[in-house]
């Protein structure tokens, strides 16, 4: 969706070229649902250095009924490099989007999303809340021109049950708000340069209690896309998360990979590069 590249005439293989900027970004959520018969997978990766932690998800994106609908689910793992710290898989997302809006003329693209967390990750360990819960998104997105795009996100996330693992079988509601920014620029033929924001008001189990963090990070980041044979569209990236808030990660690392491909024969002959 978010690269079109170019066939080159004397190489039997695509050439690294590409198009519009729209999709596959890092932390903040794009408004653009995935194109009808095409399928995208997404694995991204955290590297704290100051803890030695790793965090990671694999999202699977499918259009249902159309653009105007997306099914999609998130799985996030944690490796924590403390003795006895939480490693596994945390909560997992099932989520909806809805195309409101497409990207035309001076309109942006919005695309409204509802989440169901499930309670799949030991609240013991620290890796899930023990409680059902619900997130919505509100993603903002608009492209300037051929080299520039941007993204604003605006969401909530509702866990009504939140266990206490040091006060068993207490729990707690929490409310958890989060915003974000994004600008895009593709200086050459597919490299896209990423400066990106976020920033969260949490809240989180910690001890007995609760306790609100306020977290906000800056994430410069470049990727790379490829227009492959069979179809298949490949996107790197690599990113610099930066924490401007004492709740936020110092300094880390941020990888990120996506393949996307055709489900259906109509999709597949609209991918050949």
């Amino acid at each position: 969706m978010m690269l079109l590249f170019a066939r080159p005439a004397t190489a039997d293989w695509p050439a690294l070229a590409s198009g519009p900027l729209q999709d596959n970004s890092f932390l903040v959520e794009e408004a653009y649902n995935q194109d009808e018969g095409v399928v995208q997978h997404i694995v991204s990766g955290t590297y704290d250095r100051r803890t030695g932690d790793w965090t990671a998800t694999y999202t699977q994106e499918w259009p249902a009924w159309g653009v105007t609908h997306q099914l999609s689910f998130t799985v996030p793992f944690q490796w924590a490099a403390g003795p006895g710290a939480g490693r596994g898989v945390g909560d997992v997302l099932l989520n909806y989007r809805y195309q409101l809006l497409k990207d035309e003329g001076r309109r942006p693209a919005m695309a409204p999303r509802v989440s169901l967390i499930l309670p799949t990750g030991s609240f013991k360990e620290g890796l899930g809340n023990g409680s059902a819960g619900v997130q919505l998104l509100l993603p903002v997105s608009k492209q300037f021109n051929n080299h520039w795009a941007g993204h604003v996100n605006l969401g909530v996330t509702v866990v009504p049950h939140a266990r206490v693992p040091e006060a068993p079988p207490r729990s707690e509601s929490l409310t958890s708000w989060n915003g974000g920014a994004s600008l895009i620029w593709e200086p050459v033929d597919a490299i896209n340069l990423l400066g990106e924001f976020v920033a969260s008001r949490d809240e989180e189990i910690e001890g007995r209690g609760v306790a609100d963090k306020t977290r906000a990070t800056f994430n410069p980041g470049v990727r790379v896309g490829w227009n492959g044979p069979g179809g298949v569209q490949w996107v790197w990236g690599l990113a610099f998360p930066i924490g401007l808030t004492r709740n936020a990660d110092a300094f880390g690392v941020f990888l990120y990979f996506s393949a996307e491909h055709a489900v259906t024969a109509k999709a597949q002959a609209n991918r050949q590069w």
